[in-house]
Parts: structure tokens; C-alpha cells; sequence
């Protein structure tokens, strides 16, 4: 399905998990559970909220 670019620039967020997300050149990886909508890049490191055992924080 074709993305309408114009609308995502104007966007405030996205979910990456549709879409092939890229920052500075990089494809991001979602973040998991599909309940969170982070972007995560090489830069930043875990622990990552949604994986197993980070329901209590």
C-alpha cells in the first residue's frame, strides 16, 4: 500500500511496525509487544520496555 509521505512529515508519531522506518540512514528496529511505538536505532542500548520480565517498571 502506497505511504502519503506529505502526511507522515506531517505526523507527530508512527508506528514503525507497518512501515520501514529510517533515521540518519539506518532502518530502525521496533520495539517490542506492539503496545509500545519506540524506535530503536544501534545507538541506544537495552534493557527495552515490552520485552519479557519489564512489566514491573
Amino acid at each position: 500500500m502506497p505511504i502519503d509521505r506529505a502526511a507522515l512529515e506531517r505526523a507527530r508519531a508512527a508506528y514503525t511496525a507497518r512501515l520501514r522506518c529510517v533515521v540518519a540512514g539506518e532502518t530502525v528496529c521496533v520495539q517490542a509487544s506492539g503496545y509500545y511505538g519506540g524506535w530503536i536505532t544501534a545507538e541506544i542500548v537495552e534493557p527495552f520496555k515490552g520485552e519479557p520480565g519489564t512489566g514491573h517498571w
